[in-house]
């Protein structure tokens, strides 16, 4: 979970950590160490006050070819809207939005769509079962 304040994803990560995540806290100045020593599963950005810096961080991870197998979530509007970049080398998979930070990471992590699957995948609520004891969120 990346931020731009030291401390203050404290609730967010307590929320995360109740539901069987690990989770790993860091400010947006070492987020690239970071990100390349943890390897996590899914990369959270949650900032205090949205700036063009978090910006321009979140834009660097998306860019880093070697992190495109990362998906990233960026917390719009906290605890409100959350937009969802998928693995960036899945051509099927589109960046969304979510109102609901589970989601977001459920999203995130499933599997690639099919164009050719005759039933939608049901991504939300309890239909995807992740086994988040598994899962690692920076």
């Amino acid at each position: 979970m990346v931020t731009n304040k030291e401390g203050s994803q404290y609730a967010d990560a307590e929320m995360l950590k109740e539901r069987g995540f690990l989770v790993y806290n860091c400010t947006d100045t070492v987020v690239t160490g970071m990100i390349s020593e943890v390897k996590p599963d899914v990369v959270f950005i949650n900032p205090e006050s949205p700036d063009l810096h978090i910006t321009k961080v979140y834009h660097s991870i998306l860019k880093d070819k070697e992190l495109a197998n990362i998906p990233v979530i960026y917390a719009l509007n906290e605890d409100d809207l959350y937009l969802v970049s998928c693995q960036r080398n899945s051509r099927s998979k589109k960046n969304v939005t979510t109102d609901n930070v589970m989601d977001g990471i459920r999203m995130s992590l499933a599997p690639a769509i099919d164009k050719r699957a005759k039933e939608p995948l049901n991504l939300l609520g309890r239909q995807v079962d992740l086994w988040p004891a598994n899962v690692h969120v920076a």
